[in-house]
Order: C-alpha cells, then sequence, then structure tokens
C-alpha cells in the first residue's frame, strides 16, 4: 500500500518527513521539492536532517528552517478488502513511530487545515540581515580548515578570502576572491570575479549586492530573496532619493536627515522629509528611493515630528 501525504504548513517535529518549498541557504544539501525525514530540533526550532560527513558538517546535519518547508502528514487511505487492513496499519505506524508517539503527549491537537499555505514573504530588513549572514558564513568556510563549499564548485577544498568594491553612483557591487594559504595569506589573487548591479527599478542596498557577487563569483546559486527582494515599505532617514518636482524636473540625488509626517498633504504626498544640505522639504510626490544601503532597519520605524 502506498501511502499518500498531505502538505501543511507547520513546525515540524522529530520523526515526520518534510518537503522543501522555499529553500534558501542550503549550500547544497537540499533544493526545492527535495523530501527529508528529521532527527533532531535545534535550540532555535530549526529541522535538521542527515547529510554527508565532512562537508562543513562533522555531525553530519544540516538544518532547514520552518520557512523553507511544508510537513508531509499521512492521509489514512480506504482499502477495497479488509485482509489488507492489518499490514497498512503496521506499515503505517513503522513509518511514522515518532511522530504518533509526539501527539498522543500532547494534551491539545491543533487543527490543520488541508489547504497548503504559502509561506510568508521576507520583509527587506530580514532579506538584509540575510544577506550579512549569508556573507560572513561564505567567509568563515572560506577560513575554516573543515569548512567546504557544495562539491563540484573550484574551490570546494581550497582556502579562500573576498573583496568588494562598491560603486554607490554605477548601483553596483563586484567581489573579488583570492586563495589563501593555511595562515590567511593570499598566495594566487583575483581567481575568480563577479558583479552585481541593481536594475533601473530596483532600490540599491550595498550588502544585497555583496551577497549575490559573492554567490556568483564562488559558483553557488542566488537566492531568490536576493533578486527580487521587496522595496522599502516606507522612505527612512539615511535612504538616498531621486528627487524631481511635481512636474518631474530634476532637482537631483539627495538624502533623507529627518522625516516630517507634521508637514504631510495632499498636494505634496505624504512621507515628508527634510533633506541634507537642504533647509525645505520633499514629500513622497517628489522623490523615489533608490538607495537604502545606509538605513538602520534596526531603529524604531516610527517616525517623529520635529
Amino acid at each position: 500500500m502506498t501511502i499518500q501525504y498531505r502538505e501543511v504548513k507547520r513546525k515540524a517535529n522529530v520523526g515526520e518527513r518534510i518537503k522543501i518549498v522555499n529553500a534558501g541557504l542550503s549550500f547544497g544539501h537540499y533544493k526545492n521539492g527535495d523530501t527529508l525525514t528529521i532527527v533532531k530540533l535545534d535550540k532555535d526550532g530549526n529541522a535538521l536532517f542527515p547529510v554527508k560527513r565532512g562537508e562543513g558538517n562533522p555531525d553530519g546535519l544540516f538544518f532547514a528552517s520552518q520557512h523553507e518547508y511544508v510537513v508531509l502528514e499521512p492521509i489514512a487511505q480506504e482499502t477495497s478488502g479488509s485482509a489488507n487492513l492489518p499490514e497498512a496499519f503496521a506499515l503505517f505506524m513503522r513509518e511514522n513511530a515518532a511522530a504518533v508517539r509526539k501527539y498522543l503527549d500532547e494534551i491539545e491537537t491543533p487543527t490543520v487545515a488541508d489547504v497548503v499555505t504559502e509561506p510568508k514573504p521576507l520583509t527587506r530588513s530580514q532579506v538584509i540581515e540575510l544577506a550579512k549572514a549569508d556573507i560572513a558564513e561564505l567567509l568563515r568556510i572560506g577560513r575554516d580548515i573543515c569548512g567546504r563549499l557544495p562539491e563540484g564548485t573550484a574551490l570546494h577544498h581550497t582556502f579562500y578570502t573576498a573583496e568588494f568594491y562598491v560603486n554607490r553612483e554605477k548601483r553596483a557591487v563586484t567581489a573579488l576572491v583570492s586563495t589563501t594559504g593555511f595562515g590567511g595569506k593570499v598566495n594566487r589573487r583575483n581567481v575568480a570575479k563577479a558583479t552585481a548591479k541593481a536594475a533601473p527599478d530596483d532600490v540599491f542596498h550595498a550588502e544585497i549586492g555583496k551577497a549575490i557577487s559573492l554567490r556568483r563569483a564562488l559558483g553557488l546559486s542566488v537566492p531568490d530573496e536576493y533578486v527580487n527582494a521587496p522595496k522599502p515599505d516606507e522612505p527612512r532617514v539615511g535612504a538616498k532619493v531621486y528627487a524631481h518636482t511635481l512636474s518631474g524636473e530634476p532637482y537631483g540625488i539627495k538624502t533623507i536627515e529627518r522625516m516630517r509626517p507634521e508637514l504631510d498633504g495632499e498636494k505634496f504626498g505624504n512621507y515628508a522629509a527634510n533633506f541634507v544640505g537642504d533647509c525645505g522639504f520633499l514629500a513622497d510626490k517628489q522623490y523615489e528611493v533608490i538607495d537604502d544601503t545606509d538605513v538602520d532597519y534596526g531603529a524604531s520605524a516610527e517616525r517623529i515630528a520635529a
């Protein structure tokens, strides 16, 4: 008897099977469509599953975060003959013993809809933090004697480092990768190079550009979250904008110094702001954010009047 499953968007339990639907920082260990069996949960609730040892994972485990997977829950199937019921039930119990024990230990059993819910999209600030962590992890692998890039990449068994060149005027970031010795000293410069350039309608951010260019230079896939990062939900202090009159005549590139919500109005729009070096104000009908590299998304998003 073939057991059928339904896909449920929730946190997995030890012993359950999951399906990857939104692969992120997989480092080649999994991809969309893969089904995996969970053997452990870490302190952050991430689902751990076995992988090949010796690829930067000496314990032979790797993790997938909750937004990357759905849980495969078995669906009870009717059989045409009663003689098959004991065998089907035994098979079901063998394959799902850990999950059944977990369910029996729970006081309340959650009601789960059969319809699979789409993973909640990341916010821009979350994408930026993901990019920063990704860069740090890839650079750590480059200097870690036990660290490994995925098999098939040019620097799989090589120490490496990277330099970044950010050109905010051209809205581009270039990553130059060099190989190093055991002590970190560069022995071959610029063995790999890649550039990430923001599209005309994108908002540039240096950290996202670094993550994209470094992954390309190392021969790794680029997560869709980076390429299609959401634009800022509202202008913030530190953002660079392209300013213009209501009729479209350019004022030039300016940097938001302070938000002025008390000056919001229908004529000029909302998100009124003062700009560095200017004594007046503009509102969002007169500017578009083009670069938020200097925005502190960790600060309060509340706009405070002067």
